[in-house]
């Protein structure tokens, strides 16, 4: 609905492992909890308000949070590059950079020296979170994906046709 009214939108989506106590499974869904990141004015933010399906904006301070561009093309890197990721919940510090922690082994044998990339943490000051993702081994646990009701179903099979006019 963002996209359509012309409003620069982004909401991240990834596997998060699911741990039971007979076994675990993988789950796809958004990262972040009804969190749905738009690009606006400030002028803008009354009209997202009245949209449906808009509960609130977040606000820090009494104002409408603003991300840290730097933190958005983040999560974009990780979203592309990883698809199990976990999130920690940090303090939020206004000002700070983002954090970027590669972790690696290194590996020497025979005189020859290796280096496996392990995974990679990323902290996110102004959201207050931190992103740590590992690097994919091979499993048999297969993804579950989120079960859509027939009316949601039916509605993005339709959407096309009233995208161009038909």
């Amino acid at each position: 609905m963002l996209t359509k009214k012309g409003i620069e939108n982004f909401c991240p989506l990834a596997i998060k492992e699911i741990k039971n106590v007979s076994r675990n499974s993988r789950e796809y869904g958004p990262l972040f909890n009804s969190y749905v990141f738009i690009h606006v004015l400030e002028s803008d933010v009354a009209m997202i308000k009245n949209l449906p399906n808009v509960i609130n904006t977040l606000y820090w301070r009494s104002q409408p949070a603003i991300i840290n561009p730097d933190e958005i093309n983040a999560i974009k890197m990780m979203v592309e590059n990883y698809t199990c990721m976990q999130l920690e919940k940090k303090a939020v510090i206004i000002g700070e950079n983002i954090g970027i922690v590669e972790r690696s082994i290194t590996g020497i044998s025979n005189n020859v020296t290796s280096i496996k990339h392990q995974g990679i943490t990323v902290t996110l000051p102004t959201l207050g979170y931190s992103i740590t993702a590992a690097r994919e081994k091979a499993r048999a646990s297969p993804v579950t994906k989120p079960k859509e009701s027939l009316t949601v179903a039916l509605v993005k099979r339709l959407n096309p046709l009233f995208l161009f006019g038909y």
